[in-house]
């Protein structure tokens, strides 16, 4: 089987692309022929194709709920394979502190953008921090807060901090102490990489030591700001590290696509990966792990011109060769995974086999749909 995970995939439905002047023929009829699964909260999607058909999937009991997953989660399970738990007791543990803290939590150095009444959060990698200017900023934070925290640098985009307080539920962990219960409706903390471009208000932590942690965010962000690195920074016409944004997540690989060979064209803080280079049809076989996040960045910032090019360049050059190469026997299976906004709580899978691809085009009901297209 292949597996694709491609973030930001389904956003304007076909009635708001043909109001742009786009018909995405192989993408419909990818999505009118595949087996389509939906965790409980995805039937909100705004999307009339897939809505239509997992309603109707539903209702005939055809459709088993799944569990929910974040683009997160395929990414960090990914990153750090071994990490059954929270990651940043993880982390902690690769380094060897521990035993130093009362809890850990993941930081990732960032730029709010105000609009209106609004903070935007924007990815690191916007800040092209390089190793010199990172470990400044963290040393700055560690000086000033010496009695209540220390961070540890990783990258130059993200850091592990640890809280010499405790914000921890009762949950045991496999990498020594407890961690927050992110199962608790209550307990939410939400990694950059899922709200790129969105409010703040709406993804601050919840639950355990959240009352904490965003004091400790204010604090920070009031010591950023007279930093004369972010003066000289300015000057030069860079973004500033006007905050960070602090998180943990619980990792789980089950239900997570088995593969023995992983690829990416995201820009990640690791050499884990193995990016994808040259023509992209070459990594189009069974057991591979593709993930594509060139439609992610457009969908978060609601950039609707920059995604409807890519989208259009997808269904070229990503659907159309896929369909192909499962019509060629080349793949057996294909899942298409959509992981959603948090906003939304869902994930779409898009499954179609050798089979399905096979029954399509013996069809000729079908046929004369796709030559009416």
């Amino acid at each position: 089987m292949l597996n694709i995970v491609i973030p930001g995939l389904l956003w304007l439905d076909e009635a708001e692309l043909d109001q742009c002047g786009v018909v995405l023929v192989n993408l419909k009829n990818l999505i009118r022929h595949a087996k389509i699964t939906y965790d409980r909260d995805a039937i909100t999607l705004n999307h009339d194709a897939i809505k239509h058909k997992v309603d109707k999937d539903f209702k005939s009991g055809k459709n088993p709920y799944l569990h929910y997953y974040s683009y997160s989660d395929f990414v960090y399970t990914m990153m750090y394979p071994a990490c059954v738990g929270s990651l940043a007791n993880y982390l902690a543990a690769s380094l060897g502190v521990s035993s130093k803290h009362q809890s850990f939590l993941i930081a990732e150095p960032t730029h709010l953008r105000p609009n209106r009444d609004q903070l935007l959060i924007s990815e690191p990698e916007l800040l092209q921090l390089n190793a010199d200017e990172s470990q400044n900023i963290i040393d700055e934070i560690n000086q000033h807060f010496t009695d209540v925290l220390h961070v540890y640098y990783i990258t130059e985009s993200f850091w592990l901090i640890g809280l010499n307080l405790d914000i921890n539920s009762d949950v045991n962990d496999v990498h020594g102490g407890k961690h927050r219960d992110m199962n608790n409706p209550r307990s939410k903390w939400y990694p950059i990489l899922d709200i790129i471009g969105g409010n703040i208000d709406d993804y601050l932590p919840s639950g355990g030591g959240a009352i904490q942690i965003i004091k400790l965010l204010n604090e920070v962000q009031m010591l950023l700001f007279n930093l004369p690195i972010n003066h000289v920074r300015k000057s030069e016409g860079l973004l500033t590290v006007n905050s960070i944004w602090c998180w943990d997540k619980v990792l789980n690989n089950q239900g997570m696509p088995k593969s023995h060979n992983v690829f990416t064209n995201a820009n990640l803080h690791t050499s884990m990966n193995i990016p994808i280079a040259g023509d992209i049809t070459q990594y189009f076989s069974n057991d591979v792990l593709l993930i594509l996040d060139d439609l992610y960045h457009p969908y978060c910032y609601q950039d609707t011109y920059s995604w409807v090019q890519k989208i259009i360049e997808y269904d070229q050059t990503v659907i159309k060769p896929l369909m192909s190469q499962l019509a060629l026997g080349v793949i057996d299976k294909l899942c298409m995974i959509v992981p959603l906004m948090p906003h939304i709580n869902g994930t779409i899978r898009i499954q179609i086999s050798k089979f399905d691809k096979y029954k399509i085009f013996r069809n000729h009901k079908i046929q004369s749909i796709l030559s009416a297209l």
